[in-house]
């Protein structure tokens, strides 16, 4: 710091090379130190989440992620199921498949109705986003409207969580996930996912 001042009163400071720091520290930690440790696959649930977040009859599905790991691997699903059960009985299957795309499956008693394969393809940052009512299904890859194979089943869905399952359990990094109670219009889903 520096102060000077002339005849007058008036003075002036100048300073420089002032540094103010908080110190740094981790802001999640896990120790690991002389063990080792699994992490847990990742899942979200919420139970009654169709009662609390979307509703049983309509809703809108958007997820935005990144997916490192082109192709070569297989069953690894990411899925919206009913909770606690081992496979998807009811709900949307969520996949990264053996070759370089994702597929979208409705499933119903254990059965997949409507496929939207390649919806978008492994290996780089991605947005999808499906609808469905009780007689309409819509997805969107990347602000491209995406069409089905199969016969859309459109009865209630049952989702409860979010899991990541399957041998491989490849690299998955969800940037965004946004869930709506109304299913959105195909023109909705394109400029979501753009």
């Amino acid at each position: 710091m520096y102060l000077c001042s002339d005849n007058s009163g008036v003075g002036e400071v100048y300073i420089w090379g002032a540094q103010v720091e908080a110190g740094s520290y981790a802001t999640s930690y896990i120790p690991t130190e002389g063990s080792t440790v699994t992490r847990s696959v990742d899942l979200i649930q919420q139970s009654g989440f169709q009662g609390k977040v979307m509703n049983s009859t309509e809703g809108t599905i958007f997820i935005h992620f990144d997916n490192p790991i082109e192709d070569g691997d297989n069953n690894d699903f990411h899925m919206f199921r009913t909770t606690g059960t081992s496979s998807i009985t009811d709900g949307f299957l969520f996949r990264l498949n053996t070759g370089t795309g994702v597929d979208i499956l409705e499933r119903v008693s254990n059965a997949t109705g409507a496929q939207f394969s390649n919806i978008v393809t492994k290996g780089q940052k991605n947005k999808i986003a499906i609808s469905f009512t009780s007689s309409t299904f819509l997805g969107s890859g990347n602000g491209v409207t995406k069409s089905y194979s199969g016969t859309y089943l459109g009865t209630e869905i049952d989702i409860d969580e979010f899991v990541n399952s399957g041998a491989t359990e490849q690299g998955f990094n969800i940037i965004e996930m946004r869930f709506y109670d109304t299913a959105l219009t195909q023109g909705e889903l394109n400029a979501l996912t753009s």
